[in-house]
């Protein structure tokens, strides 16, 4: 289930994950998830079905590259995309969408730093450590009944 807040915008073929939490504008061709809500990458397995060739699908692709990964900032993206990719009909419509929105759009990817992936290692191996240091029945407690159910036959 997906929670959506009231006047939030959600763009055309864009695909939004499980459990996802909106509450900014959904920009179209997107694929979002996380919580915050975040770009993840195109929708280019809904695209295809949809008869988008490959050229658009780059393309989409492109824009949404400088927009999320390149610029920090939705509006220094849009800048870029204006100034630097080739005038189409999705390159306007997403253009068109960002201007529009009064909600704000949905973050972009978001790299994390090295700390943040050492925690999540360290918490991750943490539990598996838990995991298989905890026998449901203890490896010698095993082993006895077993020698002892072989001598009686």
């Amino acid at each position: 289930m997906t929670a959506v807040h009231q006047f939030v915008q959600i763009g055309s073929h864009a695909l939004v994950g499980g459990g996802t939490l909106l509450n900014k504008d959904v920009p179209p061709y997107v694929r979002i998830s996380r919580f915050p809500a975040s770009y993840i990458g195109v929708n280019t397995i809904g695209l295809r079905r949809r008869g988008f060739t490959s050229e658009k699908i780059r393309s989409i692709q492109g824009i949404y590259h400088k927009l999320f990964v390149e610029n920090k900032n939705i509006s220094k993206g849009i800048i870029a995309i204006d100034e630097s990719i080739e005038d189409s009909d999705e390159k306007n419509l997403i253009l068109q969408f960002a201007r529009a929105s009064k909600n704000g759009l949905i973050k972009g990817l978001k790299r994390r730093g090295k700390a943040d992936l050492h925690f999540h290692f360290t918490q991750s191996m943490k539990c598996l450590v838990r995991i298989f240091t905890k026998p449901v029945v203890p490896f010698t407690t095993a082993c006895k009944s077993y020698n002892k159910s072989s001598q009686k036959t």
